[in-house]
């Protein structure tokens, strides 16, 4: 938090809005980042940096010119003569004063100041001082200042390098490892270089022997990547998870494919970790099948694009399967309530006697499989979901369409993919009875774990 304060600060400049046309906006500013004013209701004095409250007019930073600055308005107004009555005269200066510098002239300047604290021997608070800043803005109102912890963050990254290198050159078993980790990822076997204050270079040359060994970290970072997203998206409870599983587990081996610009070592690795993930699953045809069946029923992967079409039709085989299950299961549901005997008819008795020559059961069995047939390839058809976006609340708005799959996502896709969230559960319940109330009845922490995981 610390370091994104120390950011925001140095890179905070002085912006005057094109609109305000007042001549008196040649002196004031807002406090704004990359082009975003922070706050329209402070004004700040670009001279003493004060910050003034601006309700819509310009009243109260004139009065405060007239007051605490006299000569330097005095100076201005004479300097500039008519200008200050003039608008466009006073957008043109408002606009050449506020706008930031550009990156390469700020850099420069920012070099030279460098230098100066260096060649000079000053020390880094010395850009903190107001007589010193007031002299440098009269020089160049649109520099931007850098902070302290600009500089001071440069010379903890190099104490941090030295004490890496301290620890490596200490070590005969750490630098035997380095050694070989480097001949792995084909990196010169080269020592780590420290930083001596007495050794003209030495800083420079720690610092170049960090960068030739980090370009190998970077390669295999890259590798990693796609692994963080993965898990991110697999660990949420926000939306089904168990229907990704499959689809991740595809995207990710074809992440893994070698390409030309790869070190063997890189290559190595990306064989090994395709590897592993394409033999999970093999085994565990249930397991396989089940993420499978979730996938389909998730508008997001329903066209199971992870699997060739030899698989797809055996999913496809499953589902029809568990549908026509279901289908006869809301049949005998309502066969349960059967009509009063006494109020059969002499219809009933010709029925009975028709029955098995002339019984449309059979043709009603095979219209109800055409008939779920028919609703799996129109929810086959239907546009693939984007993949960041929520398949439950497709669902809720398309049950209608689908009752017979959508009963079935009701019972795949509340499947957790990844055990993480019952592992937070059990974090919750341990810190429940551990920490806080360590003599409460089992119902009450039950309780206490639901409230703490749902609210």
């Amino acid at each position: 938090a610390e370091k994104e304060s120390e950011d925001s600060e140095s890179e905070r400049i002085l912006l005057t809005p094109k609109d305000l046309k007042s001549a008196v906006w040649r002196f004031f500013g807002f406090w704004s980042v990359k082009g975003y004013i922070i706050d329209k209701t402070n004004v700040i004095f670009k001279l003493c940096k004060k910050p003034l409250l601006y309700h819509s007019t310009t009243s109260n930073l004139t009065t405060h010119m007239q007051s605490c600055h006299p000569e330097e308005f005095s100076r201005e107004c004479h300097d500039e003569g008519p200008a200050l009555k003039q608008s466009s005269v006073t957008s043109f200066y408002t606009t050449n004063t506020t706008q930031p510098l550009p990156s390469a002239k700020q850099e420069e300047i920012t070099q030279k100041l460098t230098e100066f604290i260096c060649k000079d021997m000053r020390p880094i608070s010395i850009v903190d001082g107001e007589g010193f800043q007031n002299f440098v803005r009269a020089l160049n109102p649109r520099y931007n200042f850098p902070s302290r912890g600009t500089m001071t963050r440069k010379s903890k990254t190099i104490s941090k390098l030295k004490m890496t290198a301290a620890n490596f050159s200490k070590s005969a078993v750490d630098s035997y490892l380095l050694e070989k980790k480097q001949k792995l990822v084909e990196v010169k076997s080269d020592k780590l270089i420290n930083d001596c204050p007495t050794r003209w270079n030495s800083t420079y040359d720690i610092i170049n022997r960090a960068l030739e060994q980090q370009a190998p970290v970077a390669a295999v970072k890259n590798v990693l990547q796609p692994f963080k997203t993965a898990t991110e998206v697999l660990s949420t409870d926000k939306y089904p998870t168990v229907s990704a599983v499959l689809p991740l587990q595809h995207i990710l081996v074809r992440q893994l494919q070698p390409n030309s610009n790869d070190s063997s070592a890189v290559k190595e690795m990306k064989m090994k970790i395709a590897g592993d993930l394409q033999s999970r699953y093999l085994n565990e045809k249930q397991a396989f099948m089940l993420l499978n069946t979730a996938s389909y029923l998730d508008p997001r992967f329903h066209r199971l694009n992870h699997l060739p079409e030899e698989q797809k039709t055996q999913v496809w085989a499953k589902i029809l399967s568990e549908l026509t299950t279901i289908m006869e299961e809301s049949k005998s549901e309502c066969a349960d309530v059967q009509p009063d005997a006494r109020k059969k008819t002499a219809l009933s008795a010709m029925g009975n006697l028709f029955d098995g020559v002339y019984s449309q059961t059979q043709s009603s069995a095979e219209e109800g499989i055409k008939a779920l047939e028919h609703e799996m390839d129109m929810f086959e058809r239907e546009a693939t979901l984007p993949a960041d976006e929520n398949p439950l609340n497709w669902w809720q708005k398309s049950c209608g369409m689908y009752p017979h799959i959508a009963r079935l996502a009701k019972t795949y896709l509340t499947i957790p993919g990844t055990s993480v969230r019952a592992e937070r559960v059990f974090s919750s319940a341990g810190n429940i009875v551990n920490k806080k109330r360590s003599a409460l009845a089992a119902d009450q922490v039950d309780r206490l774990v639901f409230l703490t995981n749902n609210m």
